[in-house]
C-alpha cells in the first residue's frame, strides 16, 4: 500500500458499507455480546504467504491453557491451505455457531471459537473463500466483526 491510500476516512466509508450490507453485523456492533471475565480476542493474517499452519489458533489454545480467557474467530480457508475452522474440525474441537453461546463457552472452557459467519452471515455468504490474495479486508475484518466486549485484541501479521 502506498502512503495515504488507506486512510481512516476510506476505512470508515468501507465499514459503513459493510454494516449497510449485513444487517446482522450492524445489530451486533450496536449491542456487543457481554463477556463476564473480559477476554482477549485473537486474530491474525499472513499465512497466505507462507502456507503454514494457523499460528493464531495455536496461540489461542496456548493462552487459554494459561488461564487467559480467549475468543477466536474462525472460518474455513480463504486464501491458505487451511483455515482455523478446518484445523479445529479435524481435531474435533467445537466451534460456536451462535454469538449468544460465547459467554458460556468462555466461562466453562476458557476459550470460545466462533464462526465469523455467526456475526455477519450476509457478508460471509458472499465473500467467504473469495479472497485469493491479501487485501485490506484480510486485516480489518477479523477484528471488526467479532462484536464482543473484550478487554484486549491481539492481531498477528506474518511477514508479507
Amino acid at each position: 500500500m502506498r502512503p495515504g491510500r488507506l486512510t481512516p476516512a476510506l476505512l470508515a466509508s468501507v465499514w459503513a458499507e459493510v454494516l449497510d450490507f449485513d444487517p446482522a453485523l450492524s445489530r451486533y456492533i450496536k449491542s456487543p455480546i457481554p463477556i463476564q471475565n473480559k477476554a482477549i480476542i485473537v486474530a491474525a493474517s499472513g499465512k497466505e504467504t507462507f502456507k503454514t499452519f494457523n499460528i493464531s489458533t495455536a496461540a489461542s489454545l496456548l493462552a487459554a491453557s494459561t488461564g487467559v480467557p480467549v475468543i477466536k474467530g474462525v472460518s474455513s480457508s480463504v486464501s491458505a491451505v487451511s483455515g482455523a475452522a478446518d484445523v479445529l474440525d479435524s481435531l474435533g474441537i467445537p466451534i460456536e455457531s451462535q454469538p449468544a453461546t460465547i459467554p458460556d463457552a468462555v466461562e466453562s472452557d476458557g476459550i470460545a471459537f466462533i464462526s465469523y459467519a455467526a456475526f455477519c452471515p450476509t457478508y460471509a455468504g458472499r465473500y467467504d473463500g473469495v479472497f485469493p490474495v491479501l487485501s485490506p479486508f484480510s486485516f480489518f475484518m477479523p477484528a471488526a466483526v467479532l462484536a464482543v466486549e473484550a478487554s484486549r485484541f491481539l492481531f498477528g501479521l506474518g511477514r508479507v
